[in-house]
């Protein structure tokens, strides 16, 4: 059974097991590894086909599914798997009220403060249950008939939870419930059940009166040997107050129980929210964080017993066989346990590791890991960075542009001989240069012939200064031959005379 895949569920080991069905540990799988861990509730083997078991499993579902409550353990699916039925619960990461209460050897019942607290919040989860309704707001008039530690789950995180509504009444129900059959534990029956008679709220109220008596105690109300026994206790026998055992127990709490188990249901609370109130009035309540660090510091063994289920789970899916491409299960989370109690080696599981079936040999994962990924686009980044580089060389050009940077001096030179050659004025221009170096003027350091254009002839002339004798026998300075010019790294400089001549000057350092 452990490992068979059902559905999209692989079942685990059995963590618990009562008279009609037991209850396994198992792992939801889902595409992209998604996975998560679950409950499932299987009937047993000889109720399996019995129309009547079948259909009363098929109600529990029914009347569950509607409710949503943190202390409330929710109903997820139904599954059909052979002819066998499954209800799919979530998991309750804890352990069951009897296991806690169970006589171990030196150790105490639970602090009153952690007893009100679990009851406290079992009564919560009750009381939504009896106040539920359906999709259209009609009351479905749930009564649990089964309230017994064995259905109180409290997880390490100190959360108490109501469970299992089997054989809860209620309205819509296809198997009724109502045959003169006792529905429920005799140690936990109220009298009108018993009885036969009709069953309300406040039954469940009785039962959860015993179950506040056995917590704060740590013994069994009625647990005689046999079952005649106890039926006859559930009619005849004196509830002593839970004080009465245990000294500590305030005289307030010992009048909330003793009201709870009143054999005359009008004389028990009106509801679970009412008893709930008060309860915490008559003491303090611990909040479900305490409760969480006590369970797991006291009953460290509760824990370790849980920890190799889950261990059992994965093994369970490692021998599962072929799962599907896209099934494959995400490491499963480990539930994080505040204060985990040291001493005796709990049992080591690694934090939830997948299944041995290491998924990368699945040949559709190689094929999809095989694949080259897609291209990625650049052209448009390539485009920005071009024009930002165009753009920025341009800026540099305009920033360091000279005039010099227009052609070689010897072209400039050649040009400057063909206008002098072509035009009187030239030489007139070089007289006037050198008539007024010799007057006394300031040259630059190394003069060299100007170059002057004239204007049209209609322009008229200043007046210059006639020239002396010494600048018309001065000779003009010879020119340097090509290859000297050549040699030297001259520049052209243009500019322009009053009369709006334009010069070409060139300067040699």
């Amino acid at each position: 059974m452990q490992g068979r895949r059902i559905d999209r569920y692989i079942l685990g080991p059995e963590i618990a097991v009562g008279g009609m069905a037991s209850v396994h540990l198992a792992r939801m799988l889902g595409k992209g590894g998604f996975g998560k861990t679950v409950a499932m509730k299987r009937l047993h083997a000889q109720y399996g086909r019995a129309p009547e078991f079948v259909t009363l499993f098929q109600d529990e579902a029914r009347v569950t599914s509607g409710l949503t409550h943190p202390n409330v353990v929710m109903t997820l699916d139904v599954l059909e798997d052979d002819d066998e039925l499954y209800l799919v619960m979530e998991y309750v990461h804890g352990a069951a009220l009897s296991q806690i209460l169970r006589p171990r050897q030196g150790q105490a019942p639970p602090p009153l403060r952690i007893a009100v607290g679990i009851v406290a919040a079992m009564l919560d989860g009750l009381h939504a249950a009896h106040e539920a309704t359906d999709e259209n707001g009609v009351p479905l008039d749930i009564i649990h008939r089964d309230v017994s530690p064995q259905n109180v789950l409290v997880t390490f995180q100190g959360v108490a939870k109501i469970a299992d509504f089997g054989i809860a009444k209620a309205a819509g129900r296809v198997h009724s419930t109502d045959d003169g059959s006792l529905k429920g534990k005799a140690g936990y029956m109220a009298p009108e059940q018993l009885l036969g008679l009709e069953v309300t709220t406040r039954t469940d109220l009785y039962a959860s009166g015993i179950v506040l008596w056995e917590t704060l105690t740590g013994k069994r109300l009625i647990d005689f040997k046999s079952m005649a026994e106890n039926l006859r206790a559930v009619l005849e026998l004196e509830v002593e107050p839970p004080s009465s055992l245990r000294a500590e127990v305030p005289d307030t709490l010992d009048q909330v129980v003793m009201r709870a188990v009143q054999r005359d249901p009008s004389e028990r609370f009106s509801s679970a929210k009412e008893m709930a109130l008060a309860l915490r009035k008559a003491s303090d309540a611990a909040h479900a964080a305490e409760i969480g660090d006590w369970l797991c510091a006291e009953r460290h063994e509760l824990l370790e017993m849980r920890e190799l289920a889950l261990s059992e789970l994965q093994r369970a899916m490692g021998s599962a066989g072929d799962i599907p491409a896209g099934f494959e299960s995400a490491p499963s989370l480990r539930v994080s346990v505040p204060h985990i109690p040291t001493g005796p080696t709990m049992p080591s599981r690694k934090d939830d590791a997948p299944a041995p079936r290491d998924p990368s040999s699945d040949p559709a994962y190689l094929a999809a890991a095989a694949q080259p990924p897609p291209p990625t686009r650049r052209f448009f980044p390539v485009l920005t960075v071009a024009f930002v580089v165009g753009v920025a060389g341009l800026l540099i050009f305009l920033l360091t542009w000279t005039p010099s940077s227009l052609g070689p001096s010897g072209t400039v030179r050649e040009e400057r001989e063909a206008v002098s050659s072509s035009s009187p004025a030239v030489s007139a221009s070089s007289s006037a240069s050198s008539a007024s170096s010799a007057w006394g003027e300031e040259s630059p350091p190394t003069p060299r012939p100007s170059v002057a254009i004239d204007p049209p002839a209609s322009a008229e002339r200043p007046n210059r200064p006639a020239p002396s004798s010494t600048s018309s026998t001065a000779k003009p300075r010879p020119m340097a031959s090509a290859s000297a010019s050549a040699s030297r790294k001259c520049r052209i400089v243009p500019s322009m005379d009053s009369t709006g001549h334009t010069k070409f000057t060139e300067v040699c350092p």
